[in-house]
């Protein structure tokens, strides 16, 4: 997500999750932060 400009659902979909919901709920249970949170916090990219 560090190297990406892909929106959170892009991420996920291309992670294999079938939905946006899921892989927040995967990615929170082991970041501790929402994946949004976890991009602002580490800067969101500059590459596609």
């Amino acid at each position: 997500m560090l190297h990406t400009r892909l929106n959170v659902s892009q991420i996920g979909l291309d992670c294999g999750f079938a939905d946006q919901s899921h892989f927040s709920r995967v990615f929170q249970g082991i970041a501790r932060t929402s994946p949004s949170k976890w991009r602002c916090f580490h800067g969101s990219g500059d590459q596609d």
